[in-house]
């Protein structure tokens, strides 16, 4: 199962297209906006305004990759979070990837840089990739 930030849906679209026959790819979700990300989280509305401890970046791809998991009741779940604003000394942002599995969860990030027209295939193709090495 996979749930998206700055992905748009990739993922989604692509395992999707698979079919039932040949995918054991139970579903997925996109999620762009801060009070969707926050109902998946179970964290109050508008949570980026939220006093108790929000959650860094990578603990937050954690949380929805076993989220997403237990959701759709799968082996593992696969989440790309949505770009962090980069910092003057790091160029470019990062975006962070988990994959929660029979192991527990483990977390990545990459840098959300290239040409407009391969940023999220590129990013997509990163993380079916961890998730491929998770599996072996």
């Amino acid at each position: 199962a996979t749930v998206e930030g700055a992905t748009c849906g990739l993922l989604f679209h692509w395992l999707g297209e698979l079919g039932e026959e040949t995918s054991s790819y139970r579903g997925g979700a996109v999620l762009q906006h801060a009070d969707a990300l926050a109902d998946w989280l179970a964290a109050p509305v508008g949570f980026t305004d939220w006093e108790a401890e929000p959650l860094d970046p990578p603990a937050r791809a954690a949380r929805l990759a076993e989220e997403v998991r237990k959701r759709f009741g799968a082996d593992y779940g696969l989440a790309v979070g949505g770009l962090e604003p980069a910092t003057e000394a790091e160029q470019p942002p990062k975006v962070w990837i988990a994959i929660a599995g029979p192991g527990g969860t483990s977390k990545e990030s990459t840098r959300y840089s290239g040409h407009p027209e391969i940023l999220r295939p590129r990013l997509a193709k990163f993380a079916l990739d961890r998730l491929r090495y998770r599996m072996l």
